[in-house]
C-alpha cells in the first residue's frame, strides 16, 4: 500500500513541479489560475486508483468492474451532454464544481479538462484492462503463444472498440469508453507486433532497434521532452528556430521537422542512458 501511494504521489508532484516550470519559462507564474492537472497527474491518479482497485478485486472479477466503470460513464456522457463543447457539458460541470474553472484547461473558451477528474473513471477502466491483458497473456507457455494471445486479445478490444463508436464516438478529450477500447487494442496489437519483431524472430536491429532504445525509459523521455520544450521556450530558441526552419521549408514541413528534431534530441538522451544501462523508476 506504501508503495503505491508513493508512487502516486511522485508522478503526481513530477507533473505539477512541470507545470509551474512551464509558467516560469512563459513568465506567468499566477496560482490563482494554475492548472492543476496534467498528463503526470492523470497517470498518477489513474495509476493508483487501478492499483488500488487491483488489490481489492480478485482477477477474476476484472472484467466485470472494467465493464461496470465503462458503462457507468458512458451513460454519464449519454444523459449529460458528454459530447458537445458546451458549458452543459457533465465533464466540464463535475471539474468546475471540484477544481474552479481558473484551475482547469480551457478549449474554445470553454473550461473542459481532457485530464479533468470526472474523465479519470475510465482511465482506471484502461489501466484494470491492460492488467487484465498482460494477466492473459501471462497464462501461456511459449513467447509465441504470448504474442498470439496478445494479438488476438488486442483485435478484438480494437473491434469492439469500433463498433460501438457508431453509438459512442471515440473521443480522446474526454476519454471516452470507446476510445478506451480502441487504444488499449491498438496498444497491445503494437505491442505483440514489437514482441514478435524482437523476440520471437530476434530482428533488434535499425528502426526496431531505435525504438527499443525509447522503450527502455519511457518515463524519462516524457519528462525530458518536456523540460526540453520548457528550456527553449525560456531561452527564447523556440520560436526563431521553427523560422529558421520555415523560411526554406514551409510551414507544415517545417513542423514536422521541428518535431523530428525534437524527437531525435529525446532519442539521443535515451541512447546515452541504455549504453550506461540506466534506467529511471518511479
Amino acid at each position: 500500500w506504501w508503495k503505491i501511494l508513493r508512487r502516486t504521489v511522485t508522478i503526481f508532484l513530477i507533473g505539477t513541479a512541470i507545470g509551474v516550470l512551464a509558467r516560469l519559462a512563459f513568465g506567468n507564474l499566477d496560482f490563482s489560475k494554475f492548472r492543476i492537472l496534467g498528463v503526470l497527474q492523470r497517470l498518477a491518479l489513474s495509476y493508483g486508483l487501478g492499483a488500488l482497485f487491483s488489490r481489492l478485486i480478485p482477477s477474476r472479477r476484472w472484467p466485470l468492474a472494467i465493464l461496470l466503470l465503462l458503462v457507468s460513464y458512458a451513460a454519464i456522457l449519454l444523459l449529460g451532454h458528454g459530447f458537445e463543447l458546451s458549458e452543459e457539458n457533465i465533464v466540464g460541470i463535475v471539474d468546475r464544481a471540484i477544481l474552479g474553472e481558473n484551475h482547469m484547461y480551457h478549449m474554445s473558451g470553454v473550461a473542459l479538462d481532457p485530464e479533468g477528474l470526472l474523465s479519470t473513471i475510465p482511465c482506471v477502466a484502461h489501466v484494470l484492462l491492460g492488467a487484465w491483458v498482460a494477466c492473459k497473456v501471462d497464462e501461456a507457455q511459449s513467447l509465441r503463444d504470448k504474442v498470439l494471445r496478445l494479438s488476438l486479445l488486442g483485435s478484438a478490444l480494437l473491434i469492439v472498440g469500433w463498433l460501438l463508436s457508431y453509438g459512442i464516438p471515440v473521443n480522446k478529450k474526454i476519454w471516452s469508453p470507446t476510445f478506451v477500447l480502441v487504444s488499449c487494442g491498438g496498444g497491445s496489437m503494437m505491442l505483440a507486433l514489437f514482441m514478435w519483431l524482437l523476440d520471437v524472430r530476434g530482428q533488434a536491429k535499425g528502426i526496431l532497434q531505435f525504438f527499443a532504445i525509447f522503450g527502455r525509459n519511457p518515463m524519462a523521455m516524457f519528462v525530458f521532452s518536456d523540460l526540453l520544450c520548457i528550456f527553449l521556450i525560456w531561452m527564447h530558441w523556440n520560436a526563431p528556430a521553427f523560422h529558421f526552419l520555415q523560411g526554406f521549408l514551409g510551414n507544415y514541413p517545417a513542423s514536422l521537422c521541428y518535431a523530428i528534431l525534437n524527437v531525435l534530441a529525446c532519442w539521443l538522451v535515451a541512447f546515452w542512458m541504455y549504453r550506461k544501462h540506466l534506467i529511471w523508476k518511479v
